[in-house]
């Protein structure tokens, strides 16, 4: 597991917390998650449709 995942280790979203989820070999799908608002994530709020284009470019890069 990746050393920035272990803060947040058994920690649950709430349905309107910003957030997205990490693949990682070896757990099953969906099981890891970050706050979108993580410091060095640059999408920090999902407020409109055009926000999840952004999330998408950030997330692949």
């Amino acid at each position: 597991m990746s050393e920035y995942l272990k803060p947040y280790a058994d920690k649950w979203f709430k349905p309107n917390e910003p957030h997205m989820h990490v693949f990682v070999e070896g757990y099953k799908p969906l099981v890891w998650a970050i706050p979108l608002a993580e410091p060095n994530f640059p999408t920090k709020d999902i407020t409109d449709s055009s926000d999840l284009n952004d999330l998408i470019v950030n997330f692949a890069k």
